[in-house]
C-alpha cells in the first residue's frame, strides 16, 4: 500500500513516488498493489522543515482507509522515511481495522534528529 498523495500534490508532481514503488515491489514479490486503499483527506504543508513534533500534529486525520477487507499482513511503502509520523498514522489506522502485521518499506530512511 503506497503512502498516498493530496490530488494537488499528484496535479504538481504529475506521479506518485510511493506508488511507483511499490508497483516495483509488488513485482518482484509477485504480490499486488492496494492502491485506493488509503485516501488523503486533507491537503498538508510539506514536512520537510517540520519538527518531529509538528510533522505528528501536521498529519493528524489527514488519511482515511477506504477498504475494510484488508489481510492480516500489509506493507506500507513510502519513498522516504524521516520520523516515521506518515508511516505511524497509517500503520494506526490499518491496525484499527484489523491488520495484525505491517511492514514499512522505504527507499531511504534519514539519520536526521528533528526535535
Amino acid at each position: 500500500m503506497p503512502v498516498p498523495l493530496h490530488w494537488r500534490r499528484y496535479c504538481q508532481r504529475g506521479f506518485n513516488q510511493s506508488h511507483q514503488l511499490a508497483l516495483a515491489l509488488a513485482t518482484i514479490f509477485n504480490s499486488r498493489v492496494s492502491h485506493s486503499a488509503f485516501q488523503r483527506l486533507r491537503h498538508t504543508p510539506s514536512q520537510q522543515q517540520l519538527t518531529k513534533t509538528q510533522r505528528r500534529h501536521n498529519l493528524q486525520q489527514a488519511f482515511a482507509l477506504r477498504q475494510c477487507a484488508l489481510p492480516d499482513h500489509v506493507a506500507i511503502i513510502d519513498d522516504v522515511v524521516t520520523t516515521g509520523a506518515t508511516v505511524n498514522q497509517l500503520t494506526q489506522l490499518l491496525i484499527h481495522h484489523g491488520v495484525k502485521h505491517v511492514d514499512i518499506y522505504t527507499l531511504c530512511h534519514t539519520e536526521q534528529s528533528l526535535n
